[in-house]
């Protein structure tokens, strides 16, 4: 709109058109509009951990047994016991700033009992990029009852690159009616400082 304001201007005082002088009259209108980033959420999920599905119900009944018998000493119990993994995926659009990855995690036993004390449970955590290049790794983290009430958040910062990313998590807890017993809840939440004109 503007440069066919400068253009008819300049057909009306000069009587022909040189650009050179319409791109700088031009220029001089139209202000560079500066990239305006916001900070929006790219994913939210909530899950509980289980035991694999092809876990031996024996192990996790072994584990139950550990946890009402010494309910302040059952790590043995957690790590002899393998934990279905979840996979959430989200796209970071292009020439976006910044990306954070929210991590809450609560454990709870014996109806929301919590202890003082020892193990609550586990926490696996992998986070790839789209090149398939894992930016943060916690393999095996074991949260104690003393952590903040079990509920264990985490701000991890990482190099945005443009495309589909992963979040691999895991971690100890029962399902079904066992939820009532001993359970692991998970919060994922992941910003993006994002392009918006």
């Amino acid at each position: 709109m503007k440069r066919s304001i400068a253009l008819l201007l300049m057909l009306a005082t000069v009587g022909c058109v040189d650009m050179p002088l319409l791109d700088s009259v031009v220029d001089m209108l139209v202000e560079d509009e500066e990239p305006r980033f916001e900070l929006e959420t790219l994913i939210e999920k909530d899950g509980w951990f289980a035991p694999e599905e092809d876990q031996d119900f024996e192990a996790w009944q072994d584990l139950a047994e550990n946890i009402a018998n010494d309910p302040v000493n059952f790590q043995d119990a957690l790590q002899s016991t393998s934990w279905r993994q979840y996979q959430h995926r989200f796209l970071l659009p292009p020439q976006a700033r910044a990306l954070i990855l929210e991590v809450e995690v609560d454990f709870k036993l014996f109806n929301g009992e919590d202890l003082d004390d020892g193990p609550a449970g586990t926490l696996n955590l992998t986070i790839s990029d789209p090149n398939g290049h894992v930016q943060s790794s916690t393999p095996y983290e074991i949260i104690y009852w003393s952590d903040k009430d079990t509920e264990v958040t985490r701000g991890i910062p990482l190099t945005p690159i443009e495309g589909e990313w992963k979040i691999t998590i895991s971690g100890s807890g029962l399902d079904g009616l066992g939820r009532g017993f001993y359970s692991g809840q998970y919060h994922i939440k992941v910003l993006g400082d994002v392009l918006v004109n």
